[in-house]
C-alpha cells in the first residue's frame, strides 16, 4: 500500500512537471500597436442600378436608373467633374485583441476585442449630417456621375465611432509562427455614417440631392472572411509580436430597401504585441508535490 501511495504521488508530480514542460493554450489579451496598425477603406468604381421605391421617390416608383459611383477626394476639381480619391480612407487603430493561444502550435481569435479607430482628419458633414467638418475616422464624397438624369450628384459621407472586430476558430500556428490570416472573419462591429447630398445639377440632380438630404446611419455587423495571406505570431524571450494583415470586401446598404448597396474595400494590418506567460505557477506546484511525496509517505507510516 506504501508503494502505491509513494508512486502515485510521484507520478502525479511527473504528470505536472510534463504538463509545464509544454505550452498550453490559454487566453492571451494582445496591445495593439497603433502606429504600426492601420486600415483603409476605398470605395471603387463600380456601377448600379436602381429602381426607385417610395423610399426614394415616390413619383419615381418603378423607375430604373443605372449609376456610377465613385469615392473621391473632397475638393478635388470642379463641383461637376470632381477627380481624385477619397483623402480620408486610412486610419490607424488602436486597442486589444483578445485570442486563445500556445504561442507556437495555435491561436483562435476570441469576442470582446476592443479595436478602436483612431480620428483621421476633420471631414464633412458634421456627426447630425449637417453642414461643416469635424474629426472623424474617414471621410469621402461618393460622386454619381455627370449623366443628364442625375446631373452631378455628390454626396459627403463621414464615418465615425468605428469599432472592429476580429474571430476565428483555431488555426494551426506553422514554422516560423506563421498561420493562414484567411481563417480570420474581420468586420465592423460598429460605425456611425453621417451623409449629406449636394452639388446636384439640373432638374434630376437637383431633385436627388432634395430627397437624399442629409442625415445619419449606423452601420454594424458587417464581416466577411479575411482574404489575406499569412499573419504570425513571433516569440522572442518573454515577447511575443502578432501581425494580420487584412484584405476583403464588404457590401454596405445606404437604405433601408436595400437598394442602394455599394462595395467597400477593406485593407490593412493590425500589429500587436504580448507577454509570454511564464509556467512558474505549474511548475511550483509540480516541485511542491514532488517533495511532498516523500514526507507524506512518512507520515502514513507513522500513522501505521
Amino acid at each position: 500500500m506504501r508503494k502505491r501511495i509513494s508512486a502515485a504521488l510521484a507520478c502525479l508530480a511527473v504528470g505536472v512537471i510534463g504538463l509545464t514542460s509544454s505550452a498550453n493554450a490559454a487566453p492571451v489579451t494582445w496591445n495593439i500597436v497603433s502606429s504600426a496598425s492601420s486600415i483603409s477603406l476605398a470605395i471603387p468604381n463600380q456601377t448600379l442600378t436602381i429602381t426607385s421605391s417610395s423610399s426614394i421617390a415616390s413619383g419615381l416608383i418603378g423607375t430604373s436608373l443605372t449609376i456610377s459611383l465613385r469615392a473621391l477626394n473632397p475638393g478635388t476639381g470642379s463641383a461637376s467633374t470632381p477627380t481624385g480619391w477619397t483623402i480620408g480612407n486610412k486610419q490607424n487603430v488602436q486597442g486589444t485583441i483578445e485570442t486563445d493561444t500556445d504561442f507556437t502550435s495555435s491561436i483562435q481569435f476570441l469576442t470582446g476585442s476592443n479595436i478602436e479607430g483612431i480620428d483621421s482628419g476633420s471631414y464633412a458633414p458634421l456627426a447630425d449630417g449637417s453642414a461643416g467638418t469635424a474629426p472623424a475616422d474617414f471621410g469621402t464624397r461618393i460622386y454619381a456621375g455627370a449623366g443628364a438624369l442625375l446631373g452631378g450628384l455628390n454626396l459627403d459621407m463621414a464615418i465615425r465611432n468605428v469599432l472592429y472586430e476580429v474571430v476565428s476558430g483555431a488555426i494551426g500556428i506553422g514554422g516560423g509562427g506563421s498561420f493562414a490570416a484567411s481563417g480570420t472573419d474581420f468586420g465592423l462591429d460598429n460605425a456611425d455614417l453621417a451623409y449629406r447630398g449636394r452639388n446636384g445639377f439640373g432638374l434630376g440632380g437637383s431633385t436627388f440631392v432634395g430627397l437624399i438630404g442629409s442625415g445619419t446611419a449606423g452601420i454594424g455587423g458587417l464581416s466577411t472572411d479575411n482574404s489575406a495571406g499569412a499573419g504570425s505570431v513571433v516569440v522572442v524571450g518573454p515577447n511575443a509580436t502578432l501581425t494580420l494583415p487584412i484584405t476583403q470586401t464588404l457590401a454596405v446598404p445606404l437604405d433601408s430597401d436595400g437598394l442602394l448597396v455599394f462595395k467597400l474595400n477593406v485593407a490593412g494590418t493590425l500589429v500587436a504585441t504580448a507577454v509570454v506567460p511564464e509556467p512558474a505557477t505549474m511548475g511550483m506546484m509540480a516541485l511542491g508535490l514532488a517533495m511532498l511525496a516523500p514526507a507524506a509517505v512518512r507520515r502514513w507510516k507513522k500513522r501505521s
